[in-house]
Order: structure tokens, then sequence, then C-alpha cells
């Protein structure tokens, strides 16, 4: 079973210039996205994140999501704090469809 809190969470329609930034965060970044797109980038390199699957992003990695500027990004979103990590260190991120 996994042991987690919810820190925070929201419903969020994301403006041109809406940045997410990861680089010194205990907690996991959880996004479903619902609408829209937006770019997911890190060291590896940049990748598209799109409607319909789940994201979970790195504690205490960096990484930038922006939005794509392309149509409205619709994001349901959680931090959420976990006794073990979600994604390794070494992962980028984990994507699934829902």
């Amino acid at each position: 079973m996994l042991d987690y809190t919810i820190l925070e969470y929201g419903d969020t329609f994301c403006p041109a210039a809406w940045v997410s930034e990861g680089n010194t965060v205990n907690y996991h970044k959880i996004y479903y996205c619902l609408s829209g797109s937006a770019v997911y980038q890190d060291s590896s390199g940049v990748h598209s994140l799109s409607p319909g699957r789940i994201y979970i992003f790195p504690q205490s990695r960096p990484y930038q999501v922006t939005h794509s500027r392309e149509g409205l990004f619709h994001v349901l979103w959680f931090h959420a704090d976990t006794r073990l990590p979600l994604v390794s260190f070494s992962s980028m991120f984990l994507q699934t469809p829902v």
C-alpha cells in the first residue's frame, strides 16, 4: 500500500506565460491533462504533454513544464508527499493513459 499525503490540488486553466519548475521540491507533482498541451523539459530533452494522460514528475530533480501556447492548457494537478519515491531520480517522469 502506498503511504501518501495530498498537500495541495487544483483545477487550472494555464495562461500563456505559465511555468512550473521542479528544481528543489520535496514532493511529487501529478498532472492529469484535460485539454491543450504543455512541454516538459529536463536534461534528457523536451517532451510533449497531451490530454488524457496522467504525468508524475520526480521530486528533487531539475525540470520545467511550460504551456505550449497552442490552445488552452487545462490540468488537474496534485502535490503528493510520499514516503517512497513514485519516480526514481534517474527517471524523467512517468506517464500513463487514462
